[in-house]
């Protein structure tokens, strides 16, 4: 029996959706506006990176007081900016987060349904 002839459509289509989900995720990434709260995380991370600012709280969410993520969202978003100052690669490495959120609800999906 070949490889081919064991070959199931599913991973097909995963692989479609993952196709459509990246880009969705990535295109016109330049288009967006930089506001506010990307300000925030961008100064945080220049902080990090510089060595000046280490936080040990998350950002707040707008216009309230709750905290959504922790601080650990402040040193995954140093790391596209150690490489980079231009906010666009920011946004695409945190896109590249939902890309693998497709892939991560599927396994889950196939967990829990036993498929």
């Amino acid at each position: 029996m070949s490889a081919l002839s064991s070959f199931d459509g599913k991973y097909l289509l995963l692989g479609a959706i993952l196709a459509v989900g990246t880009l969705v995720h990535l295109s016109g990434l330049d288009v967006g506006w930089f506001l506010q709260d990307q300000v925030r995380d961008a100064t945080a991370a220049q902080g990090i990176l510089s060595g000046r600012d280490f936080p040990l709280v998350g950002p707040h969410a707008a216009l309230s007081t709750v905290q959504l993520v922790g601080p650990l969202y402040y040193y995954l978003v140093a790391i596209p900016y150690g490489l980079s100052a231009n906010p666009v690669v920011g946004v695409a490495f945190l896109n590249l987060f939902g890309v693998a959120s497709i892939y991560l609800t599927y396994r889950l999906g196939r967990e829990c349904l036993a498929l």
